[in-house]
C-alpha cells in the first residue's frame, strides 16, 4: 500500500502538525451512568441526601429508598446506562405510588425485580456518597505521606457547621417532636386507609411537624440551642484538628470524628499498599461504633478486584464468605471490649422511628456511613450481619 503523501507549505518544507488539544475539565475514563436529564434528576435532591445524611444512617437509608422508587417511576427499570430519555418529563412526587411493571409478577420475576432494584439502590447511594464527599484525586497520589504517617495533609476539609433544625432534631425530638408527630403520623395513616392510598412518607411527615415545632420555640430557646450549636462545632473542629496531627483520639466526639475521617486516609492507603506490593489489600475496623449506641461493628475499605469483565471486590463475590470473616472479627472484638467501654464510645443515641424496614439481602458492604442496610441495634454489644465499606 503506498504511503500518504506528507502535506507540504508553499516552501517545500513539510506542515506543522496539528496540536490536537485535550478537552478542558473532562476526565478520561468511563463516562458516568448518571447523565443529562438523570444528572438533573440527582442533582436537584443534593440537599435532601446532605439533609438525610447529618440526621443518621436510618434516615439516609429511607432516603435512598424513596430515591430510587421515584428514578424507577420517571425511568422505569430497562433504560441503560448510557441512555437518558429523549424528551425530559416532569419528576413524580409520590415516592411511595406502584411502580409499572411491578405487579403480577412470578416468584422468579419477582426476585429478579428485586435484586435489580437493590442493585439500583446501591449504585445511587455510591453516586452520592461518590459525588458529594469526594476526595480530590490529589490526595490520593499522596501515599507516602500516608505510609510515612503524614496523615494530617490527606484528611478532609473541616467539618461544617449543623443547621439549628437538624441540631434541635438530634437532640430534642423525643421530648418535644415525637408526641405530636405521633398524633399527626396516626391521623395521616387513617386518612390513607380510608381513602385506600399508600402509607404516607413518615420523613417528609416527621420533618414537617419539626419544623412546625422549632417555630414555635421561643426566641431565647432558639439563641440556646444557637450557641450549642456552635459548641457542638468548635468540638467537631477540635476533634477534625486532633485527627489531621495524627494525635489519638480519646473523647467519644473525637473518637467518631476519627472513624468518620478514616476513609479518607485507609483508602489511599489500602491502594498504596496493593500498588507497591503488588497484593490484594483489604483494611478492617471493628470495635464499638459510637453513633450506633457503642455496638462493635465492622468498617472497611478493599483495594483489588477479581479478573475480567464484572470485575469484583472480595465482599462483592464472595459475600458469604466475607460476612464470616466479618463475624469472626466480631466475636474477637467482643472479648476484647467492655460493656462500659462501649457504652463510654457513644457519641448520642438517636430515637429510631417509623424508618423504613431494608430487606435482609439487602444488607451490604456498599458504601460509606449513610449507605442503605444498617439497622439500629438493640444494645451496645449486638452483633451485625454485614459490614459498610468506608469508602
Amino acid at each position: 500500500m503506498p504511503r500518504a503523501k506528507k502535506t507540504t507549505q508553499g516552501d517545500g518544507k513539510p506542515a506543522p502538525r496539528k496540536r490536537v488539544r485535550k478537552k478542558v475539565g473532562v476526565k478520561p475514563g468511563k463516562v458516568s451512568w448518571i447523565h443529562g436529564t438523570k444528572l438533573t434528576f440527582f442533582a436537584s435532591r443534593a440537599d435532601d441526601w446532605k439533609a438525610a445524611s447529618e440526621q443518621g444512617n436510618d434516615e439516609a437509608a429511607a432516603f435512598y429508598g424513596k430515591i430510587t422508587n421515584l428514578y424507577l417511576l420517571k425511568y422505569g427499570h430497562n433504560l441503560k446506562d448510557e441512555e437518558d430519555l429523549a424528551d425530559d418529563i416532569d419528576d413524580p412526587t409520590d415516592p411511595d405510588a406502584r411502580i409499572p411493571g411491578s405487579e403480577n409478577l412470578s416468584k422468579e420475576e419477582a426476585d429478579e425485580w428485586s435484586k435489580n432494584t437493590i442493585k439500583l439502590r446501591k449504585k445511587i447511594a455510591a453516586w452520592y456518597c461518590r459525588t458529594y464527599r469526594r476526595v480530590d484525586e490529589r490526595e490520593k497520589q499522596k501515599f507516602a505521606e500516608v505510609l510515612l504517617g503524614g496523615l494530617e495533609n490527606t484528611g478532609p476539609g473541616c467539618p461544617r457547621k449543623a443547621q439549628p433544625i437538624h441540631y434541635y432534631s438530634r437532640h430534642y425530638y423525643e421530648e418535644k417532636v415525637k408526641a405530636r408527630f405521633d398524633a399527626v403520623w396516626a391521623i395521616e395513616v387513617q386518612r390513607a386507609k380510608d381513602l385506600e392510598e399508600d402509607e404516607p412518607w413518615d420523613i417528609k411527615i416527621r420533618n414537617e411537624v419539626t419544623k412546625q415545632v422549632f417555630s414555635e420555640e421561643s426566641e431565647e430557646f432558639k439563641t440556646q440551642l444557637a450557641l450549642a450549636v456552635e459548641a457542638e462545632h468548635v468540638a467537631a473542629v477540635r476533634a477534625w484538628e486532633l485527627t489531621r496531627a495524627d494525635a489519638p483520639a480519646r473523647s467519644a466526639e473525637e473518637i467518631n470524628a476519627a472513624l468518620k475521617n478514616a476513609a479518607f486516609y485507609l483508602d489511599p492507603l489500602a491502594e498504596a499498599i496493593r500498588d507497591k506490593f503488588g497484593m490484594n489489600c483489604s483494611i478492617l475496623l471493628c470495635g464499638p461504633m459510637g453513633d450506633r449506641g457503642g455496638a462493635i461493628e465492622v468498617r472497611s475499605v478493599h483495594a483489588g478486584r477479581t479478573r475480567g469483565v464484572g470485575a469484583r471486590k472480595w465482599y462483592e463475590i464472595d459475600p458469604m464468605g466475607y460476612e464470616a470473616a466479618e463475624k469472626l472479627m466480631i466475636k474477637f472484638s467482643e472479648r476484647c471490649f467492655t460493656e462500659e467501654e462501649c457504652i463510654s464510645r457513644t457519641y448520642y443515641i438517636r430515637a429510631t422511628h417509623h424508618r423504613e424496614i431494608i430487606p435482609e439481602q439487602s444488607l451490604t458492604s456498599q458504601a460509606i456511613p449513610g449507605a442503605p442496610g444498617f439497622r439500629s441495634p438493640r444494645n451496645p454489644r449486638r452483633r451485625v450481619i454485614k459490614a459498610m465499606q468506608l469508602i
